[in-house]
């Protein structure tokens, strides 16, 4: 049997206007620094000492602790609501981000690194807050609308981190840039913590013991939802494969750190330019076709890189991540909606974490091989496993994903059936 939570168009409308302006406000002030601090973040650790494999541990064991922590945050947004686990691991977070800013060598990056990582146990949280504070008919809409304004200001912040590390260079700007992320975090925590309110209430809190209601979620996904996870690891495997891509471009490839911030930034714009064209692509063409296109973006990237030539790679790099980055963005709309379309309110929260935790454990797993295979067999070896990926991506969407935008129902069918019963029929809406 399952929870009784109530949809979101059972949350008062000034409530969920409310979230989503607090949510939006939080992520403008926040989201330009971590912007920031994105395209440079494997040369800083490169310059506080870390190897290609030390890189490549780190972003392994963050992500492994991101899925463990994960899995406490699903239970606590379903069982004990969002609000308070959401503003207090954003406060945890923003306190990360000042041991980046004074680590004095990648072993404070790596402790720095887990901090972070375990206090995104509120994402869960974050991601059901925001599903509850909008309504079906307009959910897209919103959550286009609402990434809009802070997916602009982070597009453009990258601008200023080439300029510091320009002028002041990598490792002085790094830290200038961590430190602000912290002075924003903290903001950010105020406001959540000021302006959210609770979206469950207590008597959709049904007393349920950890082991039970993860038991209930596998259950769903096991019967629903395995085809769609299938797809989801294999594209996270193959982003993994990409791993070193800002460090295979300055160190191996030989573009300066300048070079590397204007791809990011061409990259960043062009993802920001097909948000809202790819959500109406979702919607209006469908969201298998979205997929497939997305992975097919993705492929070309991964050639790209593949065949980069040394010492003169500006704009095949260009090209490569402009097309990964466009890929990226239209693989997320359809991916997320298509998660909106099947899995019920109730379950939301704990769904979502098991989703992601398969995803973040792959790409945990495939991390470290892009990383030893980087070191001890060749740079240009992870690039051509992530091609390899990208292939069977294109191929898994093409046989086990169906379209779910015409579907009415719970009872409609968003993958095909096998011969013997239709194996993934699902609900995420």
């Amino acid at each position: 049997m399952q929870e009784a939570t109530p949809d979101s168009c059972e949350v008062p409308s000034r409530v969920r206007r409310r979230n989503i302006v607090a949510l939006v406000l939080s992520w403008i002030v926040w989201s330009p620094f971590q912007a920031m601090a994105r395209p440079y973040s494997q040369l800083y650790k490169k310059e506080l000492g870390a190897s290609p494999l030390i890189i490549s541990i780190i972003s392994s064991l963050s992500s492994a602790i991101v899925a463990l922590s994960r899995l406490a945050g699903g239970y606590i947004a379903d069982r004990y609501g969002r609000r308070e686990v959401l503003w207090r691991a954003t406060f945890l977070m923003a306190c990360s981000y000042l041991l980046l800013a004074l680590a004095p060598d990648w072993k404070a990056l790596l402790v720095g690194h887990a901090i972070s990582s375990l206090a995104l146990f509120y994402q869960p949280a974050l991601w059901s807050l925001m599903a509850d504070s909008t309504v079906k008919e307009t959910r897209g809409r919103v959550f286009a609308v609402a990434m809009f304004a802070p997916g602009l200001i982070s597009t453009l912040a990258p601008a200023l981190a080439v300029y510091l590390v320009s002028s002041l260079g990598l490792v002085t700007s790094m830290r200038l840039v961590y430190a602000g992320a912290s002075v924003a975090g903290l903001v950010a925590a105020l406001i959540r913590w000021r302006m959210i309110r609770e979206t469950l209430p207590l008597e959709a809190r049904r007393k349920l013991s950890f082991l039970k209601a993860y038991q209930e979620a596998v259950s769903f996904v096991g019967r629903r939802l395995l085809a769609l996870i299938v797809v989801e690891c294999s594209v996270s495997i193959a982003y993994s494969f990409m791993l070193l891509q800002p460090y295979y471009s300055v160190y191996y490839l030989g573009m300066s750190e300048t070079e590397w911030g204007i791809v990011w930034l061409a990259g960043s714009a062009a993802s920001l330019a097909v948000s809202l064209p790819g959500g109406y692509l979702a919607d209006r063409v469908g969201r298998k076709l979205s997929l497939e296109l997305a992975v097919l973006l993705e492929l070309a990237s991964a050639l790209l890189m593949y065949t980069a030539p040394v010492g003169r790679a500006l704009t095949i790099v260009c090209m490569s991540y402009v097309l990964g980055s466009t890929g990226s963005s239209l693989y997320f709309t359809a991916i997320q909606t298509i998660a909106t379309d099947l899995t019920p309110p109730q379950l939301r929260g704990r769904v979502n974490t098991i989703r992601a935790m398969t995803t973040d454990f792959s790409f945990s797993v495939a991390s470290l091989l892009a990383g030893y295979a980087y070191e001890q067999v060749g740079p240009r070896v992870p690039f051509s496993l992530a091609a390899v990926a990208c292939a069977a991506n294109l191929l898994m969407v093409a046989l086990a994903v169906g379209e779910t935008l015409a579907a009415a129902s719970p009872a409609d069918k968003p993958f095909k059936q096998d011969a013997k019963r239709s194996a993934y029929q699902g609900e995420r809406g």
